[in-house]
């Protein structure tokens, strides 16, 4: 399983935003082949049976840290849960335990998560539009085509937030503005 960008005439097993979607990956002799869903109806695979069973296995694959995950500084110097793999990082954001995992690794319940790219998941606590927004510039540096997308991770599942630029720029009552704020600044 992989993140990986939208693809002409290629439907992804899950769609967060235009740009970004989930796609099964088949390693064989080394090589790696995306599948998307009009790849499993052809061969006559059921879509949900291979989605969860490759949820499963990626769940195992991080149980047995062939991913690597560890908590590490952030924005603002904020502790966050980083998980690095060639092309199984960004998969995590649909870890069955994703959630749980982050929430006892953190040590709070209010979660997001952002995915530059599919080597690269960073999960951090959500401290508010500024943070967001700083940690989408963190997450985008040193590849400006990096994905610029924020995610809300829950018990149920990952939610794209597709305001949190906009919500950014202007002050929420009891927030200071992005500009003003003391120490806003990236890591």
């Amino acid at each position: 399983m992989t993140a990986s960008r939208a693809k002409p005439n290629r439907t992804p097993f899950i769609a967060f935003a235009d740009t970004l979607g989930v796609a099964l990956v088949e390693l064989c002799d080394g090589v790696e082949r995306m599948l998307f869903r009009e790849d499993l109806e052809a061969a006559g695979l059921d879509v949900v049976e291979a989605y969860l069973d490759a949820c499963m296995r990626l769940h195992r694959v991080v149980r047995a840290r062939l991913v690597h995950a560890v908590v590490t500084p952030g924005p603002w110097g904020v502790p966050c849960l980083s998980f690095h793999h060639g092309f199984l990082a960004a998969s995590c954001l649909v870890l069955p335990d994703l959630f749980e995992r982050a929430a006892r690794a953190l040590g709070c319940e209010s979660l997001i998560a952002a995915t530059p790219r599919r080597d690269a998941l960073l999960v951090a606590p959500d401290l508010g539009a500024p943070f967001r927004l700083a940690l989408r510039d963190v997450m985008r540096r040193p590849h400006e085509t990096a994905s610029a997308a924020i995610f809300r991770v829950e018990p149920s599942g990952p939610r794209i937030l597709h305001d949190f630029v906009k919500s950014a720029l202007h002050a929420h009552p009891g927030e200071p503005a992005l500009a003003h704020r003391e120490g806003a600044r990236s890591a």
